[in-house]
């Protein structure tokens, strides 16, 4: 009879064990994800950034011929 208390202890043991594990696994699957779209969205911002950069200066080259332009005709 004891013996069977000591295999029913073990195997609480192991699924408690098992259990810890898998939610150590789906945690880190989780931050892995979070991680992903942390860097997705941080290079869409980047590459905003750069969209409006060489806009910017596009008018800037734009602007600054038109200006030469006047000089010129002057």
């Amino acid at each position: 009879m004891p013996h069977i208390l000591f295999y029913k202890l073990i195997l609480i043991k192991l699924k408690i064990l098992f259990y810890i594990v898998v939610y150590k696994i789906v945690k880190s699957v989780i931050v892995i994800f979070m991680n992903r779209e942390k860097k997705i969205i941080y290079k869409r911002k980047i590459l905003e950034e750069m969209k409006k950069n060489l806009f910017r200066r596009k008018e800037q080259q734009s602007n600054f011929k038109k200006v030469q332009e006047r000089r010129k005709s002057k």
